[in-house]
């Protein structure tokens, strides 16, 4: 496997979460439309918190020393960060296979 695949691999589960998101948030009828870049950042904030756990997600956005992490602050804002992990999906909830238990996750396993 070479490195262009792994780049391509990377952004067809980031459109996949990104397109079945944004669907989500137009049928909810929600404003805002989420990015590829906001994505990339919102997963990376993920992976961090496995390494920099906190007692509250929302403490990564405080003003104080020893709880702010300014890769995360600058990253993405709290709110935005909030309205991505309400949203997040990776699947039309319109074109669930009521047979396949993993339908919720089925795209996922396809990339």
């Amino acid at each position: 496997m070479t490195k262009d695949t792994d780049v391509d691999e990377d952004a067809e589960v980031t459109d996949v979460f990104v397109s079945c998101s944004n669907n989500y948030v137009t049928k909810k009828n929600r404003t805002g439309n989420i990015t590829h870049e906001e994505m990339y950042a919102f997963i990376g904030i993920l992976l961090l918190s496995v390494y920099l756990p906190v007692p509250r997600r929302r403490m990564f956005w405080e003003q104080r020393k020893n709880t702010q992490n300014i890769l995360v602050a600058d990253a993405l804002s709290r709110d935005r960060f909030e309205f991505i992990m309400q949203n997040l999906h990776c699947c039309v909830n319109d074109q669930l296979d009521p047979s396949d238990k993993f339908t919720k996750v089925r795209p996922l396993f396809d990339s």
